[in-house]
């Protein structure tokens, strides 16, 4: 029979029984069982033969057999969505999507299809009105060549400026298959009247 040192060197060398575990852990032999087989992967000791015990290593089985002593709340919350077990991911996108739905129902969110078209709202307007600037003021002063001249270059600069700035904004927007409309950049041309000729650039709005 072996000595306890002996088995004590088979326990840290080789692996322990069940009934070992069970002890160590202080639960049944059949809690054991039930925690860690087919979960973890018996010793295979040089020299050991089917005759004797199932031994596991203990640093295989100790996550199996103790009870976790963390925030479970805060383990989650450090973890990202990908590393979530699969049933955990499911409920985790399922609250996203609640929690993004009543955000638009109370119009905190909203669609980057809604905010492309409310700054096209926007534009067309102001658009307009610069384009009335040098109409507006020759109704009322008679303008010299080089007060005209500077007037168009300063108005088709400011249009540059707010289409640059707009359509920038959204460059790398790429709308779903099923939105209205033309994607950014690819919608009708803005025609920029600059006396006597005209000169076109693409606003990526619709300009009905």
């Amino acid at each position: 029979m072996s000595s306890k040192p002996e088995e004590d060197a088979k326990i840290l060398h080789i692996g322990a029984t069940v009934a070992q575990l069970a002890t160590i852990f202080g639960m049944s032999q059949k809690t054991v069982n039930q925690r860690i087989l087919g979960r973890a992967v018996p010793s295979l000791a040089k020299g050991q033969t089917e005759k004797d015990a199932t031994r596991y290593h203990i640093r295989d089985v100790a996550p199996l057999l103790c009870e976790p002593q963390v925030d479970i709340e805060a383990l989650l919350k450090s973890l990202t969505p990908s590393k979530f077990p699969p049933m955990l991911q499911d409920a985790f996108w399922k609250a996203q999507k609640s929690r993004l739905e009543v955000e638009e129902t109370l119009g905190n969110l909203w669609s980057t299809e809604k905010v492309v078209g409310v700054l096209a709202d926007c534009f067309k307007p102001v658009r307009m009105a610069i384009l009335m600037f040098k109409e507006q003021v020759e109704q009322q002063e008679e303008l010299s060549p080089t007060a005209r001249a500077l007037l168009e270059s300063l108005s088709d600069g400011l249009l540059e400026s707010m289409h640059h700035g707009l359509v920038k904004q959204f460059e790398n927007y790429v709308p779903p298959p099923d939105e209205h409309g033309a994607p950014l950049g690819h919608g009708t041309s803005i025609v920029v009247e600059t006396g006597e000729e005209a000169r076109e650039f693409d606003d990526g709005f619709d300009d009905d």
